[in-house]
């Protein structure tokens, strides 16, 4: 039977190849290899300037998409009238407003964005891709349109196992540029992407200097390296990784989350969120990707390279607390708030609208002030993937840092971890590299 199986996926994998291009990676670029330019390095809020017909039609979209959340609940809410669970069918339904309007403004300040960059008279000084350009000429109408059916195609591909698009020569030339982009940082251990854990004792521990990654790994470069396991016929590889985007409705089954598993890893207006609902083995195939990458770009310079890796759990608290063993938290406070009263990550605070904390869900990867290391988000926004031990010949895992629907305590360097031993994927869930120094 597992011989009969891996014969239909070589069958269906050779067909894919050979057959017309379905998804065109033209079509899809703007999902899979918009410019990593578009991502600051503060605040990872994008401009406010909109366009008003796009404000009026986006507008009377969630209207509709309210208004039938509204209508499907108002018969239940009929029914349960002497229902002690009255409270929690109204809290669900405010819930699943809330959820459609925080995708609509992701996605609408998206569009803004990239609307605004088509008014400069000097477009050369924005980086806009061949699919952007053609984009914008539209009229703002047909450009949201034409960006949504394109997005849900990208959905439709990571939904279909066994789905391999065919991608022509400049296709594959365009994300073999998106991934030298990822390499160069890597080896030149660019300061705006890597900061520098120096050596230390911490908590009596002596850890090892080496490099991590600033931000959580985003949406982009995970779609990076699927489409270039794509290139490289690496079938098993690319189904392993594949995240899961259903988990957004099977893990908060009660939640109107249909618009996050729709858009959330599909839409360009993502490209710079943390990637969740991976496995743990897709985020072992990324590391290994990106070390063999780096070493194959750069031959001269492997001697000085040790493999791309998930931190151990005693290196991410040191670099979580910024090399202050009193912290409790990935900032110079043992408060979630600072003196004006702004929050400082992205989690679930009691007593509080879920978004008073400036995210509904998961917000931006450079999010928020950085601590003293340079690192964003390191309590807070996604539970990130950390080395437990090596036992029985495997890798133990468990996960710092809480996410966006975590409490306070969960927050905190040494703080409990509710996702220890899951196997699941999970929207809780993303993760960081690290590399240990070896030459400086």
């Amino acid at each position: 039977m597992v011989r009969n199986n891996e014969n239909r996926l070589n069958d269906l994998f050779n067909q894919a190849k050979s057959e017309p291009v379905q998804l065109s990676f033209k079509e899809t670029k703007k999902q899979f290899v918009h410019s990593v330019n578009s991502s600051g390095t503060a605040g990872g809020k994008l401009a406010y300037s909109i366009n008003l017909k796009l404000i009026g039609m986006i507008t009377i979209l969630s209207a509709l998409a309210i208004t039938a959340v509204i209508y499907s609940n108002s018969t239940v809410e009929k029914q349960e009238e002497n229902n002690p669970k009255k409270a929690l069918i109204s809290l669900t339904k405010n819930d699943s407003i809330k959820a459609i309007e925080e995708t609509d403004k992701i996605i609408k300040e998206y569009y803004s964005e990239i609307i605004e960059e088509s008014k400069l008279d000097d477009t050369t000084k924005v980086e806009l891709t061949v699919v952007e350009r053609e984009l914008i000429q539209l009229p703002v109408i047909e450009f949201v349109e034409e960006v949504k059916k394109r997005s849900e195609k990208t959905q439709r591909f990571f939904e279909e196992p066994y789905r391999f698009p065919k991608l022509t020569e400049a296709e594959i030339k365009a994300n073999n540029k998106q991934k030298a982009k990822m390499t160069k940082r890597l080896v030149k251990f660019n300061d705006k992407f890597y900061s520098y854990i120096p050596s230390r004792t911490y908590k009596n521990v002596s850890i090892q200097a080496f490099y991590m990654q600033k931000t959580e790994v985003t949406n982009l470069e995970y779609r990076t390296f699927l489409f270039d396991l794509i290139i490289q016929n690496k079938k098993d590889d690319f189904l392993t990784a594949q995240p899961d985007q259903t988990m957004w409705t099977k893990e908060y089954p009660s939640a109107f989350n249909e618009p996050m598993k729709e858009n959330y890893f599909s839409h360009p207006a993502y490209n710079n969120y943390p990637v969740v609902a991976i496995s743990k083995e897709g985020v072992e195939l990324y590391c290994k990707w990106l070390t063999l990458e780096t070493v194959k770009a750069y031959p001269k310079k492997a001697s000085n390279l040790n493999d791309v890796r998930l931190p151990h759990d005693w290196e991410w608290k040191l670099a979580a607390s910024g090399g202050k063993s009193s912290n409790n938290y990935g900032w110079n406070s043992n408060s979630t708030m600072n003196s004006s009263g702004c929050y400082l990550a992205n989690y679930n605070p009691i007593n509080e609208s879920a978004n008073s904390d400036g995210g509904y869900y998961t917000v931006q990867v450079n999010s928020y002030n950085p601590n003293s290391f340079g690192l964003y988000c390191m309590s807070g926004n996604v539970a990130e993937l950390v080395i437990e031990e090596f036992k029985n010949g495997k890798y133990i895992y468990r996960t710092r840092g809480g996410s966006w629907n975590s409490s306070a305590e969960e927050l905190e360097i040494n703080g409990p971890d509710k996702w220890k031993g899951r196997t699941e994927p999970s929207v809780n869930i993303g993760f960081r590299v690290v590399m240990s120094l070896r030459k400086r």
